[in-house]
């Protein structure tokens, strides 16, 4: 998934659509929605957040404290899944230094474990280049791309998936709000 916003806003919102394709003899492609916000009271120093995904063969919902510490912010949090043990736990760090960033997703429940690693350097104001590692879907190069005085934001990421030993990518449009 999952894309991460590293925003330090008080409230944070947005929606996805989400494509991931894999090519074999016959392409597939996976459509998904995915939605994340979170909210911090100015006065408190931790936060809440929420994030939630569906496709046409499995979905999950979760959420948890977010903890601002300087550079970093740490999520905990806890949901569900759509599987016959549906409880599912995810951690995550972001690390924002300048114009870097690191994000780094866990998740684990009934289906399994699940990651999402990212390293991001912004090259100019709408545009973003790193590497991205994410279950399920490969190594690979990640490209964002900001779309001027619009809340639209677009990620693609051609993959390798040595668990498959096969090309995938990944195509998103964020709104953010």
């Amino acid at each position: 998934m999952l894309s991460f916003s590293l925003v330090y806003s008080q409230k944070y919102l947005y929606f996805e659509l989400e494509n991931r394709f894999t090519f074999t003899e016959k392409i597939s492609i996976r459509p998904e929605v995915n939605l994340y916000g979170e909210f911090k009271n100015q006065n408190n120093k931790i936060g809440a957040y929420f994030y939630g995904l569906a496709n046409d063969k499995w979905g999950e919902a979760y959420g948890g404290i977010l903890i601002p510490i300087s550079f970093f912010r740490v999520y905990l949090g806890a949901g569900v899944e759509s599987n016959s043990i549906p409880f599912r736990l995810n951690a995550g760090l972001d690390f924002l230094y300048k114009k870097l960033s690191l994000s780094q997703w866990y998740e684990y429940g009934g289906s399994g474990f699940w990651y999402n690693i990212q390293l991001n350097y912004q090259i100019i104001d709408i545009f973003r280049f790193g590497i991205i590692f994410k279950r399920y879907y490969g190594l690979g190069i990640n490209l964002f791309y900001d779309i001027k005085k619009t809340p639209i934001s677009i990620n693609i990421a051609p993959f390798y998936d040595f668990e498959i030993n096969n090309y995938r990518a990944m195509a998103i449009v964020r709104f953010s709000f």
